[in-house]
């Protein structure tokens, strides 16, 4: 397979908008699931018999040793709560859960570059790094899930997953990288949020926050600290591109939405 096949150098060279491609869950499941994994986590045979409900999404991490030897499958369980969000709640208190995607046998690139950003990140006290199963979007990779903040970030580096998890750059900075908030419900809000985000900076994480499309192309972003209107431009779709194959062959498309302005109206 040609280097210049790869999803993730085909997204970046074709310019492709991150924002708005978090996907929308309620909950999360994360599991202990041994290794191989199958394209879709849940088609393992642990999974037999078990009943996810609507919006939960599943993902396997590599077991731990000792509880290999153990023969345990701890599952770690977030739950959005009801009203506007601040945080999943769930998982385990004073720690937060890093799932980095190295799916290898769902995507070339998240398998190797999933794999190496994974064995650079370093220790840090409160955070549990995960080799995580299919997070979505990796043409973005590599990819990581952070919860119970639930961000989700794309094309990332040592240096920008570094800002992230110590908050040492502005979000302004990190756009980019920033694919949206699980918790915003569609490609509009999640492009919205991620604008709001960028101007207010990380103390927005801890506000609680919703937001909803109002008319044709504005979002109304509503949080603890204030409102805004966020006005996109629809540009379209853009083709997802698959490992190994040329864009043009692509049969699935990401909406492209331009932010053309940002009002704090409260």
């Amino acid at each position: 397979m040609a280097d210049d096949l790869r999803c993730a150098i085909q997204a970046r060279e074709a310019d492709l908008q991150p924002a708005g491609t978090a996907g929308s869950y309620d909950a999360y499941w994360i599991a202990e699931v041994p290794l191989p994994w199958p394209r879709e986590i849940t088609e393992h045979p642990m999974f037999d018999g078990v009943d996810v409900p609507a919006g939960t999404r599943v993902q396997g991490v590599v077991p731990a040793p000792d509880h290999v030897a153990e023969g345990h499958t701890p599952v770690l369980r977030y739950s959005r709560p009801p009203g506007p969000f601040r945080r999943y709640e769930g998982g385990e208190p004073g720690v937060s859960d890093l799932l980095v995607c190295t799916h290898g046998t769902r995507d070339r690139c998240c398998g190797s570059m999933g794999m190496s950003l994974f064995l650079s990140v370093r220790s840090r006290s409160g955070l549990r790094v995960h080799r995580t199963s299919h997070t979505g979007g990796h043409r973005f990779a590599p990819t990581a899930v952070l919860l119970p903040e639930g961000t989700v970030w794309g094309w990332l580096d040592d240096d920008a997953l570094d800002a992230v998890l110590d908050r040492s750059r502005e979000p302004a900075e990190l756009r980019r990288h920033y694919r949206g908030s699980t918790a915003m419900p569609d490609a509009w809000t999640q492009v919205a949020e991620a604008a709001v985000f960028a101007e207010v900076g990380w103390p927005w994480l801890d506000d609680a926050r919703d937001a909803r499309r109002v008319d044709d192309g504005v979002v109304l972003v509503e949080s603890t600290a204030g409102e805004w209107e966020v006005e996109l431009e629809d540009r379209g779709t853009a083709p997802q591109p698959v490992c190994g194959e040329p864009i043009g062959t692509a049969t699935k498309a990401d909406r492209q939405l331009r932010v053309m302005r940002v009002r704090q109206v409260r």
